[in-house]
């Protein structure tokens, strides 16, 4: 994990100097009408672990045991005084005693066998270009990839965006268009018996619309909608369905989920130490699964350098039509799924940030001929506990905790 890590720490670091032209001076890059702007770097490491009794891989019932940790460097880049490259990379490695029953007879007998998506990585890249005009208009588009063991997944898109005069107003209108080609991984015991040919491919195409708006010196507002229409392979070939008559197969869905969020957010100033941040969000989708989503963060001053950043966040959400718990379906149903993301419950997320970004920033140091600068400008950590209560009375806890560290170079 950490030899991958270092590989693309170095390509994405060295990426950079490429594009920019490492051996500028700073007389060149005027005399060549390269800005001087900087080129900005973050990287993010995360670790996520969960434990729960409703893996969808045996019915809705079983261990959820996961582990994750994630990797990810984005880079912005300036390419001239109006076009910037914006490139995001990262790796997820995972390990799931949930997945690794794909490849059990749970029914019959709980063989603790490893399958191949016990321990997976997810390798993704994105990346952005964007182009502004003199009339504050910004055209970008972009393109990606990911791949993990059993979904390969490309994408593509467009977005503009206009900021008014004053910049007191921005709109921003996108559209993205993913492709997932899904490998059809079967439950052991039921790969003899199914037959049927099931399309391996989801297409999506999500449309958003942003507004921002600086209301006063105090108040800062955001409203955004936006629409995903999802067709083909909704369903998940390796989670298993139990019905009331001791039979089971696999989960089966429509082949369309379209879907439908609404939020607004604000910030509000309240004194020259701390901000109130407001996030809320509304959800519609087409299995008929509408969710309530509050989420209050308090960034609070206590040094010039060091800013503290409790936060809070409930979610509240209606059961699918196509959900019920193991053993509860009938098996005259169309479409069925013990997927416990599809059912009602309630979930909370208690977290703490801490950042620390000293004016002229940390660790810097430069090299002969002011030829370049490397200048740390954030250091961030948070960590927060998440609990999602089911109506059954049982609970999935996960941690999460993040480290970040932003620099700039000159």
């Amino acid at each position: 994990m950490w030899m991958q890590l270092r590989i693309l720490y170095i390509l994405t670091l060295c990426l950079p100097y490429v594009i920019y032209g490492q051996s500028f001076s700073k007389d060149e890059k005027e005399k060549n009408g390269i800005p001087l702007d900087s080129i900005k770097v973050n990287f993010m490491y995360s670790y996520y672990e969960q434990d729960g009794l409703h893996s969808p891989v045996t019915g809705g019932i079983g261990d959820e045991e996961l582990q994750d940790q994630g990797q990810k460097i984005s880079v912005i880049i300036p390419i001239n005084n109006s076009t910037k490259l914006s490139v995001l990379s990262g790796i997820d490695i995972y390990t799931s005693a949930s997945t690794d029953n794909i490849d059990d007879q749970y029914d019959l007998l709980p063989i603790q066998t490893s399958a191949a998506s016990y321990k997976d990585e997810r390798k993704y890249s994105k990346v952005t270009i964007e182009k502004e005009n003199k009339n504050g208009y910004i055209i970008g588009a972009n393109t990606g990839f990911s791949n993990e063991f059993d979904v390969n997944s490309i994408s593509a898109g467009i977005s503009l965006a206009h900021l008014s005069k004053d910049e007191n107003t921005q709109v921003r209108l996108s559209s993205n268009y993913f492709k997932d080609d899904w490998k059809l991984i079967y439950p052991f015991e039921l790969r003899p018996v199914l037959t049927d040919n099931i399309e391996n491919i989801k297409r999506s195409f999500n449309t958003s619309l942003m507004i921002s708006q600086i209301i006063n010196k105090r108040l800062k507002m955001a409203f955004s909608i936006e629409t995903s229409n999802q067709n083909g392979l909704i369903s998940t070939p390796f989670h298993r369905v139990y019905f009331n008559d001791s039979t089971h197969t696999i989960e089966r869905l429509p082949d369309n989920r379209f879907k439908v969020p609404v939020a607004l957010y604000s910030s509000y100033y309240m004194n020259h130490w701390s901000i109130l941040r407001m996030y809320y969000r509304y959800y519609h989708d087409n299995f008929n699964i509408n969710a309530h989503t509050l989420q209050l963060e308090t960034p609070i001053k206590i040094s010039s350098s060091f800013v503290i950043s409790p936060y809070y966040r409930i979610h509240s959400q209606t059961s699918s039509k196509y959900f019920e718990p193991f053993a509860m379906h009938d098996p005259s149903d169309e479409y069925y799924s013990s997927d416990y993301d599809l059912s009602a419950f309630n979930s909370h997320k208690l977290g703490f940030g801490i950042k620390y970004s000293p004016l002229f920033g940390f660790l810097n140091k430069s090299n002969s001929n002011n030829r370049s600068k490397i200048k740390f400008k954030k250091l961030e950590i948070r960590t927060s506990k998440y609990f999602r209560m089911n109506e059954d009375g049982l609970i999935l806890k996960a941690y999460i905790a993040t480290f970040g560290v932003s620099y700039q170079i000159n």
